[in-house]
This record gives C-alpha cells, structure tokens and sequence, in this order.
C-alpha cells in the first residue's frame, strides 16, 4: 500500500523517475544521480583580498511592542496568541493536526540572585480539557517568560481526523451538530445485538467525523483563495474545488452513519469562520499544504482505508472505501501544489520542506487518551492504531518522497519554473 501511494505522489509531483529513491529501504549510493545533491562548483579565490570597511551601526531601536494576546483557557491556563505573525521556517508547525499550544504557571519557582529559575514538567495535559497530551515547548517557555517569570508552556497534538482542518489560532474550528435531515439518506438501521452505550458511542463517534469532513469544505475553500493569490494554474484551482465537493459528500455519508447507530437524523449548525488576514505567501502556503494535506491527508486515506478493510458492517465498510479513495486524490493534489510552489518560488519553498522534513523526522509522536474499545467491525481504529498509521505514514511515505523532492536536481526547479512563466 505504501509503494502505491508513494509512486502516485511522485507522480503527481513529476518526479516519476525518481520512483526508486521513494522506497523507505533504498540505500544511499543506490538513489539515481538526478536525485543527488548536486556538487558545488569549486570557487577561485581572488588573487588579491578585498578589504571591506567596518560597518558602523545605527544606534538600537527601541523594542517592539510585545505582538501577542493572552487568553484564559480554563483551569490556571492561558494561550498565548500571536497578533503579528510571520511563517517561522526554522520551527514549522508541528506536523501532525489538530495541534496547539497552552501555558501554565509552574508548580515550584527557585529564586537564585541571578534571576528566577522555574521548574517545568516534561508533559502535562491541559488543566481544563484533561485531553491530550502536551510536552513542554523550551522556546514559547523562553519567550514566555519576559512576560511572566513562572510561565511553564506546552505543545499539544492530536493525530488528524478524516479531512482538511479548518483552524482559528491553532484550533481546529467544527460545527456543532443539530437535529435536520438535509445533510443526512436513512440508511438501514444496523445490527440489533447492539446496546445502546454502544450505539451512543458510534454515533458520537460519526458525529465528530461528520463535522470534520464539513469543516474541510471550509478548509478547501480557503485553500482555493491561496491558490488564486498565488496565481496558480487551473488544473489546481479547480482540483481544490472538486475536493470541497468531495468533503461535503463526505460529510453526508458520515452524518448518515451516525443516523443509523442513533435513530436521529442530525447536521452541521452554523460554522464560525476564522477571523484575520489570509496568509498567501509562497512558504505559508508550502507549510499548511504539507502539514494538512501531504501529511494529513496521507494519513487520512491509509487510515481510513485501513479502517474499511477492518469493518464487518457492509455499508460502514461502503463508505469508507470511498472516502479513502478521495482522500488519496486530496493527498495527491496537496504533492502536486507543494511541487508547483516548489517551482514558481525555488528559494523560499525549498527552505520551508527542509524545515518541515526536519521537524516532521524528529517528532516523537505519543499516544493520545480515547476510547480503546475494540468497535472495527464498525470502522473505528483505536487510538493506538491510528498512531502506528501515523507513523508508518510518515516513515513510508511523506519522509522518503518529501528527501525525493529536496534532492531533485536545483536546475529541475529552476527550469520548470521558466517554462511556468
């Protein structure tokens, strides 16, 4: 499954010929030469050095005004949230969706006559939400701290659900569900045997993907405005729309889904919309598609289909087929942009992969709390299963074709480039 994948991705990247170089066991001195880095050419030092003149220094500014808002988030913790902000490509978002970040006030401050020290926890989970997971975050710490000594801040993630996110300040942003029929087909009720604990819980389980998938014909119209400021071409401008189509198909299917364990038919109520500007930028642009679509929506399609062949219901099953099969055209189409952007703006993307590549690979995935009841004959992978998913994804596919793409030859990205212009 991975091989297929990965030769559909670089396909869609145009770097078939580089096939090879995708599989995760391929040794180094076996990847083809047109994927190599290529060598630099040797520099002639100047007969006679050039003496350059000591600059002279302007005399400091005053600092900035501190661009950040703080929100309380319940429980002693607050967010910060940054007012002003420019994609880092030294510390790409972290690549795993919904993700964020929170800080706390640290249990223990040690006062030395230097300055005060503060004792954090390696991880914690969120005070409020109990949920999930969160490791310490040593540079928003740092920041942090010229603000309020004590600050102990943490970074949260959550393996992605079906579909593109839509998110407002880090967090992802879903509809709540209400009672209709638009957005749902009866479908035949499911097997009797079922309690109905059992029922409530499957039901809230299609419930949440329901939303999720709603959320992405959001997430793809936005995507579709980033596009078109870029100037893209519009074999991708309309794929983006075609996959908001997809997502609301989607969202159907699973609210039906959760009609059949429930006996109540539901849909999406108003979905609030995030506020602030846009980010078009080449490297913006390059990160939110590895991280919701190559990596997400990567991991979305194995996922999924992993969960359809597990499935004993026929049409739990149905549905999943399909979903995962649209899934893997979005993951197609996310390697497709990131090589066009890689094209049309050689330098800037080409920095943002490396960052995601290095962040991606050094990312220690853990486990997060959810139901571990055994509900595969119904579609559910645990959450243990989702994260080994997660990580064979990420080892198999979006490692290997991400190094495809980096190595390439530079006179790939700047010849492609001409043509598009």
């Amino acid at each position: 499954m991975s091989f297929a994948a990965r030769t559909r991705y670089l396909m869609a990247m145009g770097l078939l010929p580089a096939i090879s170089a995708c599989r995760a066991d391929t040794p180094v001195e076996n990847v083809p030469a047109v994927l190599a880095p290529a060598a630099a050419a040797p520099i002639t030092p100047p007969a006679t050095p050039t003496v350059v003149a000591e600059p002279v220094l302007p005399p400091p500014a005053d600092p900035p005004p501190d661009p950040t808002v703080r929100r309380d988030a319940g429980g002693g913790a607050w967010v910060v949230v940054e007012t002003v902000r420019a994609p880092n490509l030294d510390a790409p978002p972290r690549a795993t969706c919904p993700s964020g970040h929170f800080c706390l006030p640290a249990p223990n401050v040690v006062s030395t006559a230097a300055a005060a020290q503060v004792d954090c926890d390696a991880s914690v989970t969120h005070p409020a939400s109990g949920a999930p997971t969160a490791d310490f975050d040593a540079d928003l710490t740092a920041r942090e701290r010229t603000h309020r000594a004590d600050a102990c801040c943490y970074a949260w993630y959550q393996p992605c659900p079906g579909g593109r996110p839509l998110r407002a300040e880090g967090v992802p942003v879903l509809a709540p569900p209400e009672l209709r029929v638009d957005w749902s087909t009866p479908r035949p009720i499911p097997p009797h045997d079922l309690d109905a604990t059992t029922r409530q819980r499957l039901a809230s389980h299609w419930l949440g993907e329901a939303a999720a998938e709603h959320a992405s014909v959001a997430a793809f119209a936005r995507f579709s405005l980033q596009l078109l400021a870029l100037a893209a071409p519009p074999e991708l401008v309309s794929a983006a729309h075609i996959a908001a189509l997809d997502e609301v198909r989607h969202a159907q299917q699973c609210y039906a889904l959760a009609a059949r364990y429930s006996g109540e038919q539901r849909g999406p109520g108003a979905l609030l919309l995030p506020g602030g500007p846009l980010l078009c930028d080449p490297a913006t642009v390059a990160l939110e598609t590895l991280r919701d679509g190559c990596l997400g929506e990567s991991l979305a399609a194995r996922a999924v289909a992993q969960a359809a062949a597990a499935a004993g219901d026929p049409e739990v099953a149905r549905v999943l087929r399909e979903i995962a099969a649209d899934e893997e055209n979005h993951a197609a189409l996310a390697w497709q942009t990131v090589a066009w952007l890689l094209r049309r703006h050689p330098q800037p993307v080409r920095r943002a992969l490396a960052a995601f590549l290095a962040s991606v690979s050094r990312a220690a995935d853990r486990g997060v709390p959810g139901d571990a009841h055994d509900d595969h004959m119904h579609g559910v992978l645990t959450p243990d299963q989702h994260l080994a998913v997660r990580q064979q994804t990420v080892d198999e596919i979006v490692i290997p074709c991400l190094q495809a793409l980096l190595h390439a030859d530079p006179a790939y990205a700047e010849g492609a480039a001409r043509v598009a212009s």
